[in-house]
């Protein structure tokens, strides 16, 4: 509820019923004068975000819920927002071992001044032989561009988030001033779930 806070929104989906979760933070540049900051950034989320989103991706892809939370200074009221968008390419989803990779820079040249986000869920008519096709990769840049435009509160508030980057050890958020879109898809075999871990 005040300029410089952080927030976590947590974008959750199945891929071919696989569960997925991808995890973006914000940083709150005009502060938001409602009782529950998170309900309106969720739904401001939802509204600039999700349609641009599901287009990218295979109709085997259900997003399920966004939830958003205040990370920092201080745990604030958590909202969630339950979602029925479908990807909307008809087209078998690539497998979330293999997923589209955009690395996140903001102005600090450190490794805590950038971050990166694993989109899964793509259509096989995306890439050829491990690669985005020329058309994708521009969706998939347009896309980015969408990401670093700054969230405006849906739902009556008057708050504006820009996406950030989240140092837990420095216990702070730099905004994203760029972002890369690999062209190659990448691996994620060493983050995924193992049987028997939480």
């Amino acid at each position: 509820m005040a300029v410089g806070d952080v927030y976590e929104v947590a974008v959750d989906m199945t891929v071919k019923g696989e569960h997925c979760v991808n995890v973006f933070k914000f940083r709150e540049t005009v502060e938001e004068t409602d009782t529950i900051p998170a309900e309106n950034l969720a739904l401001g989320y939802q509204a600039a975000i999700i349609a641009g989103w599901a287009a990218l991706l295979s109709n085997e892809v259900q997003f399920n819920c966004i939830y958003v939370r205040r990370i920092s200074p201080a745990p604030g009221v958590a909202f969630t927002v339950l979602l029925t968008d479908p990807g909307e390419e008809v087209s078998e989803a690539i497998p979330t071992t293999s997923a589209l990779l955009i690395t996140w820079y903001s102005e600090t040249a450190t490794k805590r001044g950038r971050g990166r986000n694993y989109f899964a869920g793509l259509p096989e008519t995306s890439q050829a032989g491990g690669k985005l096709e020329g058309d994708v990769l521009a969706a998939w840049n347009a896309f980015g561009t969408l990401m670093l435009t700054p969230v405006v509160a849906a739902g009556g508030g008057t708050g504006v988030w820009a996406l950030a980057v989240w140092s837990d050890v420095n216990a702070a958020a730099v905004d994203v001033v760029t972002r890369v879109v690999r062209t190659n898809l990448a691996t994620m075999r060493t983050r995924r779930q193992r049987p028997g871990t939480s």
